[in-house]
Order: structure tokens, then sequence, then C-alpha cells
């Protein structure tokens, strides 16, 4: 459960109008959906937290907060929904929600057993400059398909599990908050944006008094809930707002200080009540911002940096050592709490008590998080680009206290986030030697569909000061990966631009086996953006360059992909052509997932042409190649065993 500011709402003014929008929520001929759209720090999570706290729980009007920072995550998003239920159905659908879970677990650590017992071994002959030379390649046949599948199997059964009990969601009154939307718009699938929507209308449907209130930086761009949603922005603050925000926190702050702190802010409410502390900070110790000081600050520097720095200077000054370090780096972390917050700092800082930590959430730019507190993102950015500027070394320190702090953690098993804490903070410290885990955990979150994770480390390494420490050809496979994650974001003009980045390496230093790897991959985004010409072109040259290294998987999913583009724009006789020539090549290799897949892919669109009979014996080759690479249990083993149940019961 998300946390709520209350002393962030001890001076919260203004926002009539948003207030009285979700008053109107309830009316007849009202929307049932609000939006409160704003820049970072404009107010919306604790507006959110205002109205629960002034609106929903003075009259008894049950509400959720789910806190999208992160990513869309669907296990908690229906932990936190099914709160609105009666206590019976909240039990039934945990129970149901731990055997999917237990199920999902299950069958993953099945497909790597099956798949670590059978492994297929291919020799692959190099020509040309050799760079595949009599190499063994040991081809974990299913393992990636079949993991593929297991997120969106596992998301069906919690959903299946909630529509199990949506008859029972109350009819009356009732909110969904949902904070940070922006990070859903800018981290998920339109599947599963799709989704999550579709969960929102059915619990609306189901109960007629439910309203949904969103706070994001960007408009929804669901077309669906556009059309259902009552939009307000949050407008910075105007001069007589800022006035009596700023005198609200502190009646003796003179004018003259109050006109400067709005030319600073420009009405931005987080930098207002930012400079508003910095200003007490000083008066408790008998040295107030003045406006003189205001005049003449930095103007190389936006207004948010200055005012950060200031107060950790003006901390500093104050002799408060423990909270000036824990501002200066805390942002190092991901998520803030008592723990993680002692373990990095300093070793010459003062460990913080329960109560010092307790001041420290206190400050406007510390935020309520999933698991407990975190820096507001502006001022973490914001700090982040200073001490990279800086080259502070204890910035490293801090990163290889971290790595100590959660590599203890980790293998106590004490939670199952700290692995992915530990690779985060590695990869600043050592980009370079992490850079292959790396990759192979971005494998998986792109799997796993979690979008969000997998951008996040990316951007670690994209920023110069790790970038610049990572080995040429891994900057390459950064930019390609990166291309990847625009791809599945179906951002298909940056996929292009940085799949072309990569592909512009491989070229100027003659690596003509990614070189091909590559070029497939821009057929593919060609493809999706109808340009079967370009994508034709792209497809050619990785078959010409795979050809060359002797590299016949790569040879063959090229012709598989050639196959699809002719089969599908209805030149089915050059793509069966094609795709003959994979499945040859697939035998010679043994490498049963590409016949898997050509035969499969065969069978379905046979069978959507409704000729049952040409799909039969495709379907049920299929059903016996799945025999042998994936557990009998599998999703796709069952639904292809279905399929061929089904075709044969129609003769």
């Amino acid at each position: 459960m998300t946390l709520i500011n209350y002393h962030g709402l001890r001076y919260f003014t203004d926002r009539d109008e948003q207030k009285a929008a979700f008053d109107q929520l309830w009316h007849a001929d009202a929307l049932p959906l609000v939006l409160f759209s704003g820049l970072s720090g404009t107010g919306k999570s604790t507006l959110i937290d205002w109205l629960i706290v002034n609106k929903c729980q003075p009259e008894n009007i049950p509400s959720v907060k789910i806190d999208l920072f992160g990513g869309l995550e669907p296990k908690l998003l229906f932990d936190s929904l099914i709160r609105l239920f009666p206590s019976a159905a909240q039990e039934r659908f945990r129970k149901a929600a731990e055997a999917a879970q237990q199920n999902y677990h299950q069958q993953q650590q099945a497909i790597w057993q099956a798949n670590a017992a059978h492994p297929i071994i291919a020799k692959q002959v190099a020509t040309g400059q050799g760079q595949i030379n009599q190499a063994e390649i040991h081809i974990h046949t299913g393992q990636a398909d079949a993991v593929a599948g297991l997120p969106k199997i596992y998301q069906e059964q919690l959903t299946a599990a909630f529509q199990a009990e949506i008859a029972h969601l109350p009819p009356g009154s009732a909110v969904i908050f949902l904070d940070t939307y922006e990070w859903v718009q800018d981290t998920s699938s339109r599947e599963q944006i799709a989704w999550l929507w579709q969960v929102l209308f059915d619990c609306c449907e189901a109960a007629p008094g439910l309203r949904v209130v969103v706070g994001s930086r960007v408009d929804i761009a669901y077309e669906m809930a556009q059309k259902c949603r009552d939009h307000q922005p949050l407008d910075a603050f105007s001069r007589q707002d800022s006035d009596a925000f700023l005198h609200s926190q502190n009646p003796k702050m003179p004018s003259d200080v109050q006109a400067e702190i709005f030319a600073l802010a420009q009405g931005h409410p987080l930098l207002t009540e930012m400079a508003a502390q910095l200003w007490q900070e000083g008066e408790r110790a008998h040295n107030p911002l003045t406006s003189a000081e205001l005049k003449q600050r930095l103007h190389d520097r936006s207004a948010e940096a200055w005012l950060y720095g200031r107060i950790i200077n003006r901390l500093e000054e104050l002799g408060e050592r423990q909270v000036a370090a824990a501002c200066r780096y805390g942002p190092l972390l991901r998520q803030l709490t008592w723990a993680r917050l002692n373990a990095i700092l300093p070793e010459d800082i003062p460990a913080f008590t329960e109560s010092d930590f307790r001041r420290l959430t206190q400050f406007a730019f510390i935020k309520p998080a999933k698991h407990g507190w975190a820096f507001h993102e502006l001022m973490r950015d914001v700090q982040l680009a200073y001490l990279a500027r800086q080259e502070d070394p204890e910035v490293r320190r801090c990163h290889q206290r971290a790595v100590a702090y959660f590599a203890k953690r980790n293998a106590a098993g004490e939670n199952a986030q700290d692995s992915r804490e530990l690779l985060y903070h590695r990869c600043f410290v050592e980009p370079a030697d992490v850079f292959a885990d790396v990759m192979a955990e971005n494998d998986q979150a792109a799997l796993a569909g979690d979008h969000a994770w997998w951008h996040e480390l990316l951007t670690v390494l994209e920023k110069p000061e790790q970038a610049q420490r990572l080995q040429p050809p891994q900057q390459a496979a950064l930019r390609r990966n990166r291309g990847r994650w625009y791809q599945r974001q179906y951002r298909m003009d940056e996929a292009l631009q940085s799949y072309q980045a990569a592909l512009d390496w491989y070229q100027a230093e003659g690596d003509r086996l990614e070189e091909a790897s590559t070029l497939l991959v821009i057929g593919e985004v060609q493809r999706l953006r109808s340009d079967n010409e370009g994508a034709l072109q792209s497809y050619q040259a990785a078959l010409a360059l795979f050809q060359a290294v002797g590299d016949r998987l790569g040879e063959a999913h090229t012709r598989m992909a050639r196959g699809w583009l002719y089969y599908d724009a209805g030149s089915r006789k050059e793509g069966q052509q094609e795709l003959e020539q994979a499945f040859d090549l697939y035998t010679q290799i043994n490498n049963r997932v590409g016949l898997f897949n050509v035969n499969w892919g065969l069978g379905i669109r046979l069978c959507e042409q409704e000729a049952w009979q040409d799909a039969e014996p495709f379907i049920a080759q299929a059903v016996q190649l799945a025999a042998a690479i994936l557990p009998t249990t599998h999703p796709l083993a069952q639904r292809a065993r279905a399929l061929l149940a089904d075709i044969q019961a129609r003769k």
C-alpha cells in the first residue's frame, strides 16, 4: 500500500477547480474519470492525498491509491483493487492468486530444467574471415519462447481470478486513484495499456458508484479512456497563490522574499515549497534567506538545481552534516529506506536514527513510494546530473557500499528485489564487467514484459559516465538493445535510429555476423512499418552476410522472416519456397524451435483460411515438436494439442 504524506498536506492550498471536479464525479451527467495532469512537482500526488484524507475518509468513501511509478505490475494492481471488495471475496482472490503464482514459478522451473537436461548441439563452419571457426553452439531450444509466454498466462490467470469476484464489488461510491500514470504510458506496450483500462472499465461497469482519478504528467493517450475523462490540468501558482502558500508556511516571511521566490520558482509548487523550507532552515539558525541572495543566484543553473544545492549548503552551514549528506547522496538510491540510507552514506557521517529519518522525509523533495520513500524524480534527476558533473569520488564509494549491502541481502534471500538493486548499483561501479549480466537481465525483462526495468537499466548505461567505460562492442550492443526496447514500444523511428547506430559500428569494424543480425532486426521494423521493399532489401543483405560467415541459424531465421513477409503479402508461392529452405536449414542443425515456428506459423495461417485438411500435418508436427521442447503443461503445448484435436474432430 502506498503511503500518504500527511506532513505535506499541512500547507496544501488552492486547486479549488480540481476539488470541485472530484465532487462532481457522482453527478448524473458527469464523466466517470477525472485526470489531473501537470509538470513534475505541480502537486498531483499531494492533491490525490488531500482528496483521500479530506474527502474520502470523512465521507466513508472506500478508496485505493495505486502508485504506478516504475511501471505497471498486474499483481500489485489486483492486490490494491481487491481491497475494495468484501473480505470473503478478498480471501478467495488471494487464494486463487497464490495458486496462479505458484503455478507460474513451477512452470518456469520446469522449462529451465527441461532445457538444461536436453541441450541441442549444432556445428557451424565459418568461411571468409572465420568469425565462426568450427564452433560448437549450445542451443537451449524452446527456452526463450517458452518462458516468454508465462507472464502473459500468469496475468490472464490473475485477471480470471479477479473477474470471478467482480460481481461482489459493492455498488456504492468508491474511488480508484492512479498516481504517476505517465510511467505506464511511457513504458508499457499498447496491449498492456489496453488491458489495464479494460480491467478498470469492467470494475466501473460492475459498480455504478465507482470512479477513477488519474494523476499524470501527460494526457491519457488511450482513446477509450480519453473519451470518458474530465481533464483538469494543474497549472503553476499565480503570484497571489504563491504568496498565500508562503504566508501559510511562515507568516514572518518578508514580502520582498515572497516576490523573489515567485520570480525564481515561477509558481512551480514544489520549487516554491523548497524555497520556503530553505528560508525556514535559515530562520531556525537566525540567518534566513534574503531577497538579495535570491537575486544573486547563479544564472547558469536551473531554479531546481540552485534551490536543491542551496538547501544542501545551508544544512551544512547549520551543522546538519547528517541531513546534508543524505540530501547529497540519498538520490543514488532507487528507493529510500532507513537501512538503505545508512548503508551507503560516507563512513564519517553518523547513522540516522528512526526519528532522524522521519524528519528527513518531511522535506518537500521526499515523497511516498511503493516500498517506502523516494526522492522526488525532479530533484533526483537534478542531483544525479550534478554529481556526475562534479566527478565526486564519494559517489563511487556510495555505490560500492550499496553493492556490498545488497549483495549481502541478496545472498541471504531477504527480498526478491535485492538482486535488482545489486545489479543497478554494479552498473555504476563496474559497467563493463556487469554488461553481460545487464543484457541477460534485459532479456528476462523483455520476456516478462517489464519494459520499465529494462528501460531503467539501459538509461543507466547510456549515461556518458558509464557509456565511456564500456568496450566499443558493448556500446554497439547497447544501441541495438535500445533499438529492441523502442521496437517493443512501437516507437519504430527511434528503433531504426538505434539499430542504424549499431549497424554503422559493426560495418566500420567489419563484424559481419553482428552486422547481419542487426540488418535482420532492421528488416523486422521495416516490415512492421509496412515497408516491405525496404524489409526485403535488409533481409537480402543479412542473408548474404550470414551465408558468407557460415551462420546457418541466422540464414534460417532470415529465410523464415522473408517467408512470412511474402506469405502475408499474398505471394504465397514465394513465401512457401523461403519457408521450405528455412525448414531444411533448421533440420540440418537440429533446431527444433525453428522447426516448431515454421510448422506452427503455417498451420495457424491455414486454419485462419479454414483450410483444415492442409493445416493438419503442420499442426500435428508442431505438437510433436512441442512435446520435445516444452513441458506438457506449458500453455503453448496445450494450445497446440487442443487445436489438433479440433481439426481432427472436423473430419
